[in-house]
């Protein structure tokens, strides 16, 4: 049975859902809720009541504003609203609710690491590495700076863990593919999950 436009979440719920990629596309939300997706991309442009601002109609939604900036599409705020003919307050209007998201760094990880373990460099380098992929936009320069270094090195490393011994280095292999990690070999990441770990 077809589900009803007031049946829907809100747009800022509906922008928290594919932000936090629960739903990875306006198409997959539709088909869950039973609905188009032209009727998913309508509520998700609605204007925000009670904002002086607003959401533009103009602009994407904050999940898609959030992945241009980490591809680099946009190297700011600025530019995202200059591309959109929009004020740079309007795209930090779309963004304000999710900025303050955490990401759950132990949900992604491959491994239950130890809390003894989670200060390691090797660590703090992964978590790093998965702003960079998730939250590119709250990096400072000398972040991004430390994390290209780094990408530089995992060229020709890895990085493993176990709860014996901890974090380690580790001469890059074939089959190690293209990942910054070596895989246990009981991981049940997801594939989407599992390519935030790939150099790129």
């Amino acid at each position: 049975m077809a589900g009803k436009r007031n049946d829907l979440p809100t747009a800022k719920e509906m922008s928290n859902l594919l932000a936090t990629g629960v739903y990875k596309t306006q198409q997959e939300m539709a088909d869950a809720f039973g609905v188009s997706e032209g009727t998913i991309r309508a509520r998700l442009t609605q204007p925000s009541h009670g904002n002086a601002v607003g959401r533009p109609p103009e602009l994407p939604t904050a999940a898609e504003i959030f992945r241009f900036l980490a591809r680099k599409d946009f190297k700011n705020q600025k530019e995202v609203a200059q591309h959109y003919g929009v004020t740079e307050a309007a795209v930090s209007a779309r963004l304000a609710p999710f900025k303050e998201q955490k990401i759950n760094f132990k949900e992604l990880m491959p491994w239950d690491v130890a809390s003894k373990h989670r200060t390691g460099r090797q660590g703090r380098a992964l978590r790093l590495h998965l702003r960079f992929e998730l939250e590119n936009h709250t990096l400072s320069e000398a972040e991004e700076q430390q994390h290209t270094e780094w990408l530089r090195r995992m060229e020709r490393e890895v990085i493993t863990y176990s709860e014996a011994d901890g974090w380690a280095y580790v001469e890059r292999k074939p089959e190690h593919g293209d990942l910054l990690i070596a895989l246990p070999a009981d991981s049940s990441l997801p594939r989407e999950t599992e390519d935030l770990f790939r150099l790129k």
